[in-house]
């Protein structure tokens, strides 16, 4: 049985598989659009992950009367749910005050997100209630954007109503890449083509050979410290036992949203502290949101609850429970309702990465690590040796692993960036000066760079800066730039603060060779 759903959680289509790999539909519902509940937490479309990691935090019997009274579960399966705009009236009159973005997270807000998740969940089980009795089957897939519910998968883990439950690791919209390519290689194939459980999903750009990488790292050696490791999961292991947090990049890289240990950033998941490290010094997102764990396959279930076999969660798509006697033990990868989104690992599947935490392991007699997706609050999950040079570059992180490199950051000064870097403008971001009037007399003007789509954000700049940018020519480092605009020397400083501000803001690129890359 297949179960699509968007992220509103309204269902799309129940699909049932039979024996000899046909699809029938069973039902299906139009989705409605709107994302009221997230808006009043004052997050927007693709941020109800967010809220999933919020919810912990609050008391879902709280609002649970005034959820009830917007949807109704009916019989074979089916529910109504009142206008998404009804809620905002019902919650408001509850004395329920929108949170602007930015703002501090109140009890309510927390009470209010766990209700909204209760009330996802109790909708899913009555869906998926019914049609298992329907169907008789005991073997479910998940698709759709709610399908990264991982909260929600967990609890129809521990429900019984499945013996095994697959959620697609890439079950949001890009997914349907994979599904338009399956269709296609079938027709080709003259109908041969035979499906296959699917093992990894390291389907993305490779990051080269170590003569490769070796080679971008020397056009960093102003900046960079690096050597050729000899044995790379025994050194690492020992940096990051001794407290490092350490940037990975291994092979290729994965496809979706979650980085399984070749795009990854790993820490110590003993040390509860580490997540207020982690998010200082590159994440700088909500500090409620959790961290994952990657465990090896073989030691899973001695540190979680299980209901399947341990190899099924290779993708971090499950929230499950951590066993009570090792919640203490496992700080920085426990939720506040004990729970983590676990990832296993296998030896055959990625024997780099498992060999890593089995070395850490017998560190420790932890064969756990803190795994979160190599990316700072700006950007998508680095992809070349270029990204994650310049997230390394841009960030706290105490040490980067590019394939057998380690790689360090030199003792540097402003003046190093200034003389060394050459700048460029990337594509999408614009340079406007803005006047405003107050009154007739008095006009207030600022520079600032932005993203020239829908939602991007700007940022103001100096006016020296401003400047700087306008005059930017290929091969020209920012102090050539700076002294052919005639900008005063004592701007200099202030001048290269602001072009590292929108480094790390992905406004602009510095590189320390003679050609733009192109973003």
């Amino acid at each position: 049985m297949g179960f699509e759903a968007d992220e509103d959680a309204r269902l799309n289509e129940l699909d049932y598989f039979g024996l000899t790999e046909d699809l029938m539909n069973l039902t299906g519902t139009p989705a409605p659009s709107g994302e009221a509940g997230v808006e009043l937490l004052g997050y927007s479309l693709f941020d109800e992950y967010k809220v999933m990691g919020l919810a912990p935090y609050g008391d879902k019997e709280r609002f649970r009367p005034q959820f009830q009274s917007i949807y109704k579960l009916l019989p074979n399966g089916d529910y109504h749910l009142e206008p998404l705009s009804r809620m905002i009236d019902v919650f408001i009159k509850e004395g329920l005050l929108p949170r602007r973005k930015g703002e501090k997270f109140t009890q309510d807000h927390k009470d209010f997100a766990a209700g909204l998740q209760d009330t996802l969940e109790a909708i899913a089980k009555h869906i998926l209630t019914y049609w298992q009795k329907e169907t008789g089957h005991k073997k479910l897939c998940m698709a759709g954007g709610v399908a990264h519910n991982c909260s929600l998968n967990g609890k129809l883990l521990y429900s019984g109503l499945f013996d095994e439950i697959f959620v697609h690791p890439a079950s949001h919209d890009a997914g349907a890449a994979i599904g338009a390519a399956m269709i296609l290689h079938q027709e080709y194939s003259n109908n041969q083509f035979k499906l296959s459980p699917i093992d990894h999903v390291f389907w993305g750009p490779d990051v080269g050979s170590n003569d490769s990488v070796q080679s971008t790292l020397e056009q960093w050696s102003k900046f960079l410290d690096f050597r050729l490791m000899e044995n790379p999961s025994v050194e690492v292991a020992k940096l990051i036992a001794e407290g490092a947090v350490i940037g990975w990049v291994q092979g290729k890289s994965e496809f979706g949203p979650r980085a399984l240990g070749n795009r990854s950033i790993l820490a110590d998941p003993r040390v509860a502290e580490n997540k207020t490290r982690i998010n200082a010094m590159v994440k700088k997102r909500e500090s409620y949101r959790p961290f994952a764990p990657s465990a090896i396959v073989e030691a899973a279930d001695e540190f979680f609850e299980l209901s399947q076999q341990p190899s099924s969660f290779g993708y971090m798509v499950f929230t499950v429970k951590v066993k009570e006697d090792k919640r203490n033990l496992l700080g920085a990868i426990t939720h506040i309702d004990g729970t983590s989104r676990i990832q296993t690992v296998s030896k055959n599947i990625n024997q780099k990465y498992w060999n890593l935490i089995n070395q850490f392991g017998k560190l420790t007699q932890v064969p756990i690590l803190l795994n979160t997706s190599f990316n700072n609050n700006v950007e998508p999950i680095v992809n070349s040796c270029f990204d994650a040079i310049t997230c390394f570059m841009t960030t706290n992180l105490d040490y980067l692993v590019i394939n057998d490199f380690l790689v360090s950051k030199s003792n540097l000064s402003w003046e190093d960036y200034f003389v060394n870097l050459i700048p460029c403008l990337v594509p999408s971001a614009g340079l406007r000066e803005v006047n405003q009037f107050k009154s007739q007399e008095e006009k207030l003007s600022y520079r600032e760079i932005y993203f020239n789509y829908a939602g991007g954000k700007s940022l103001l700049i100096m006016p020296e800066t401003y400047q700087v940018l306008l005059n930017l020519k290929k091969e020209n480092t920012i102090s050539k730039i700076a002294n052919d605009s005639n900008i005063d020397p004592e701007n200099f400083e202030d001048i290269t603060k602001d072009f590292i501000k929108l480094w790390e803001n992905r406004f602009i690129t510095l590189q320390p060779d003679f050609n733009c890359v192109k973003i």
